[in-house]
């Protein structure tokens, strides 16, 4: 939270750099509507706030992210069921992005072979 020592410092320094006072009202009004909304934070539903490692957590898994944010608790039975859903999930993950570097590999493989035989035929009918 922002004392008054530091808003005459920030004060002093907007002057200090031959700013208009229009520029230094503006800036101190804004300073005074953040310390009231920083002072209003306490009463806003902690439901609302999502932190950054609950983002994290959607992104691996909803359902376990909801059930989470609900209060329910991690000692079910279906627990071991949802651990072996995510390891299959996960090794059929891997799958696709090793067959995916695969077909890219493959891929430039096949144009390569195209080339040289294009580059075969145009020499052979050249010859001829």
């Amino acid at each position: 939270m922002l004392s008054r020592l530091s808003l005459r410092l920030i004060i002093a320094i907007l002057i200090g750099k031959h700013h208009s006072q229009s520029r230094c009202v503006i800036f101190l009004l804004a300073i005074l509507k953040l310390v009231s909304i920083t002072k209003e934070m306490p009463r806003i539903n902690q439901r609302h706030i999502i932190t950054a490692s609950e983002i994290g957590e959607f992104a691996y898994c909803q359902k376990a992210w909801h059930l989470k944010r609900c209060g329910e608790v991690a000692d079910s039975p279906h627990l071991e069921t949802g651990t072996a859903f995510h390891a299959m999930h996960e090794a059929s993950v891997s799958q696709a992005g090793r067959l995916n570097r695969a077909g890219k590999k493959l891929g430039v493989v096949a144009l390569v072979l195209l080339v040289v035989i294009a580059f075969i035929w145009v020499v052979t009918e050249m010859s001829r």
